[in-house]
């Protein structure tokens, strides 16, 4: 009855929150409720009782709505501040989301002032300085950007991680070579590193050393524990044999991808190719493969 009310706007949100009010006193750690409480009151315009339903949600169990629903909400620090879970791991959980999205990375910054003073001393704290290093490098603040790497460096100076994010912040920097050559040597560290192997080839590829990209990769196959990472090492080795001209071999790439996972991206990226090769009939049925594969809401 609660859901039915709310879903009426501001006109069902008193009787969707004397709804809740009965769910809660006979279940006050129910999930589903705290969440339509909180878009309830949204609609009355209390936004920071709001909020802080949406945390008590999350805090009761329900793990989509603070990222999905409640963040792209807030519109300010302290509405964001009610928001964060004191859970282990939730404030970077919310960091990462904020940053990641480049409409809310500005305000993100300004709630990682406070939230790396607010969970100072624990476990996250470090990850929060690494968040706020890369929301500043897309943004642009190489000083400031550079600064929050230095910390991370004093915090954990011998994690993988602290070590990816330095290349990072020397390639924004234009000291492309140094950040290269950091990475060829972690990647002699730690030879079993999947994604590291990718990060290095991607990079090799992006400064023209195609071959050696492709040497990359071929190295850590043997460490490859499922078909998505298979994809991708099968997608980058594409990338390369596009970069040298060579697009029949892209596409056999291409086409080993759609085997292992078959989506709308990787047909359509077969078309591209069969395009550039001027096979018109075989592009325009990948192209369909790939729509008839896409979501009917999209």
């Amino acid at each position: 009855m609660a859901m039915a009310s709310v879903s009426n706007g501001a006109e069902g949100a008193k009787d969707a929150l004397s709804f809740v009010n009965h769910t809660l006193y006979l279940r006050p750690l129910d999930a589903p409720a705290h969440r339509v409480a909180a878009r309830a009151l949204l609609h009355l315009g209390r936004r920071e009782q709001a909020f802080l339903e949406y945390r008590l949600a999350h805090e009761a169990g329900e793990t989509r709505g603070l990222i999905s629903e409640a963040m792209p909400r807030a519109r300010t620090v302290e509405e964001l501040k009610t928001l964060t879970s004191e859970a282990p791991g939730q404030g970077a959980e919310l960091a990462e989301a904020l940053l990641a999205n480049p409409s809310r990375r500005a305000l993100g910054l300004e709630w990682l002032v406070w939230a790396r003073e607010h969970f100072e001393g624990r476990p996250e704290a470090t990850a929060l300085w690494m968040q706020e290093a890369r929301g500043r490098l897309a943004q642009g603040e190489l000083p400031a950007a550079e600064a929050a790497c230095a910390e991370v460096e004093r915090r954990a100076p011998d994690a993988l991680a602290t070590h990816l994010l330095r290349a990072e912040v020397w390639r924004a920097q234009g000291r492309r070579a140094e950040s290269l050559q950091s990475l060829e040597a972690l990647v002699k560290r730690f030879p079993h590193d999947v994604e590291l192997a990718f990060t290095l080839a991607t990079r090799q590829q992006e400064d023209g050393l195609t071959r050696r990209s492709r040497d990359t990769l071929a190295a850590v196959m043997p460490y490859l524990t499922d078909l998505r990472q298979r994809a991708r090492l099968l997608s980058l080795e594409a990338d390369s044999f596009e970069k040298e001209g060579l697009l029949a071999r892209a596409l056999e790439q291409r086409r080993s991808v759609v085997g292992l996972l078959p989506g709308p991206e990787s047909h359509f990226a077969v078309a591209r190719l069969q395009e550039l090769l001027s096979r018109y009939d075989a592009a325009s049925r990948s192209v369909h493969e790939g729509l008839r594969l896409m979501p009917l809401n999209d």
